[in-house]
């Protein structure tokens, strides 16, 4: 499953994603299999990610790489396609439905999100101090005061001292968001991938989220 948290702010970005998501099998659509590994994709200009059925999702970025030119005009028909050929393959399933796709562009964020039944997209750009959470189970009850701290602490990089300083104070509260709520979701992995952009920098760091 998944679990995606993306910040934006006014002069970087922030994404997080677990690192533990399902395949369903074509032949078998009731059957799926679990994978550990990054969920971000890079491309030229940033990073790609997603939530819902792994392999739409991969279709949909590899189009947008290779046949688009990476035009993130372009991406939501990227997205599209993808949708209708997976339906091709494994019929009607409710991960087709909901699956859905964030980017980062020079450390603004966007999403890709059907906006119909019938699989049209639409590109909306979040806002300064926004937060979106992608996840497969939605009941964020049992973190949400750590949630809310999380919003009540947001800062831009520059209000920082050192670089080091900005990305700990995310990494920090990431680690026990992440290491509760897959307690309490055990489709969600503790360990997960962040990424931090701003305009002139990017780096993704891999938590392991093992210690006590």
């Amino acid at each position: 499953m998944t679990f995606i948290t993306a910040i934006q702010l006014k002069d970087s970005a922030i994404v997080v994603a677990d690192n533990k998501f399902i395949s369903i099998d074509k032949d078998n659509p009731s059957e799926y299999k679990e994978y550990l590994d990054s969920k971000l994709y890079s491309w030229k200009k940033g990073i790609l990610t997603g939530v819902g059925e792994h392999y739409l999702l991969d279709r949909a970025i590899q189009l947008f790489v290779h046949s688009a030119d990476s035009d993130t005009n372009k991406l939501p028909t990227c997205l599209h396609i993808s949708r209708q050929i997976r339906e091709l393959e494994i019929e009607h399933h409710h991960q087709l439905n909901i699956s859905q796709l964030l980017y980062s562009q020079e450390s603004q964020l966007y999403k890709v999100s059907p906006t119909t039944p019938t699989g049209k997209y639409e590109t909306t750009a979040l806002k300064d101090k926004e937060i979106i959470l992608w996840l497969f189970n939605p009941d964020v009850s049992q973190i949400m005061d750590e949630l809310q701290t999380l919003y009540a602490t947001l800062k831009p990089q520059n209000s920082f001292p050192t670089e080091k300083e900005w990305t700990n104070h995310y990494i920090d509260q990431f680690k026990t968001i992440y290491k509760k709520h897959s307690k309490i979701d055990p489709c969600v992995s503790a360990s997960f991938n962040i990424y931090f952009q701003t305009p002139n920098h990017a780096q993704d760091y891999y938590i392991s989220n093992i210690s006590s």
